[in-house]
């Protein structure tokens, strides 16, 4: 199926019933994505049973952040992430209206060794205050 199919008249093979005929059959659904220099949310309508993948293709944000991998950034809806294991991949999560689709970027650092970092620093200051007296 391809993905880039016109907003309305859009037929998903894996949900019954889903033809869309007007916008009357649409939601309102926003995608969020923020670099380390700014923040973008798009607003826009899809068809019911359009899923979490596919409103970011919709929404284009990739013409505004380039550096975007929709294949292979993670996604969430209202902070929770579409991981196929706890909640649906973002291929068979079915948008609901005033769901927000995030787009996360991949860390820099693991939480783990930022907390090792934090404590190795915490430890230093405390040798410093403690060979100052």
């Amino acid at each position: 199926m391809d993905r880039m199919n016109s907003l309305f008249g859009y037929q998903r093979e894996d949900v019954p019933n889903s033809r869309i005929e007007d916008e009357t059959d649409s939601i309102l659904v926003e995608v969020a994505y923020a670099s380390t220099e700014k923040q973008e949310i798009v607003q826009l309508r899809v068809p019911r049973g359009t899923v979490a993948y596919d409103a970011v293709i919709l929404s284009k944000i990739t013409n505004i952040f380039p550096e975007i991998d929709i294949n292979e950034a993670d996604l969430g809806v209202f902070s929770s992430p579409l991981d196929g294991k706890r909640r649906p991949s973002s291929k068979t999560y079915i948008l609901l209206e005033n769901d927000r689709v995030e787009i996360y970027r991949p860390l820099i650092i693991s939480p783990m060794e930022l907390r090792r970092k934090r404590s190795d620093l915490r430890a230093e200051s405390a040798k410093g205050k403690k060979n100052a007296k």
